[in-house]
């Protein structure tokens, strides 16, 4: 009787996922980029320094930060523009199949000594599933981040706070 090879154990895929927290946080930092240069930098002007040394309360022109949270609003949809978010998903989707196909290949060589055909077409209608997911967890993690940055714009305005001190929570 023909002795069998010892089957390989399946690996984790961990270029792939380190792949993907980089895009992941890559788009993360573009946000915060946005943050940065579309209100943080705005703040100064927003909030009159003047008014409060002088112990009056500022209540921010609404326009003002109607303004800000439009044009970040703007920058965040072209940052997580669902086209471009899937894309990245799928890419790295894609590159998670093709490791996993491989190691089951391999899986199956050392078993039974032949390469199996890609049996796997089913596989696509799941990764756009998948895709579909995480374009939705981004965009709403983007979403949920503009209204949590109007709030506290906002409030910090018409609570009298320092630009610097608006800024530091904004970039929380």
């Amino acid at each position: 009787m023909k002795r069998r090879r010892k089957v390989p154990k399946q690996v984790f895929p961990t270029g792939a996922a380190a792949l993907y927290r980089k895009v992941l946080l890559d788009l993360v930092a573009e946000m915060r980029e946005a943050i940065r240069t579309t209100v943080v930098e705005k703040l100064p002007n927003l909030v009159k320094e003047s008014d409060m040394a002088a112990g009056r309360r500022t209540d921010a022109p609404e326009d003002e930060i109607d303004t800000l949270t439009e044009n970040l609003r703007a920058r965040f949809g072209a940052i997580v523009d669902k086209k471009r978010v899937r894309e990245l998903v799928l890419a790295n989707a894609r590159q998670v199949s093709t490791f996993n196909r491989g190691q089951v290949s391999k899986q199956t060589q050392a078993l039974v000594g032949v390469d199996l055909p890609d049996t796997e077409r089913f596989l696509y209608s799941h990764l756009e599933l998948y895709a579909r997911d995480n374009v939705n967890l981004v965009t709403k993690m983007a979403a949920e981040t503009l209204t949590k940055i109007e709030n506290t714009v906002t409030a910090g305005a018409r609570a009298g706070l320092r630009h610097e001190d608006i800024a530091a929570e904004v970039m929380k």
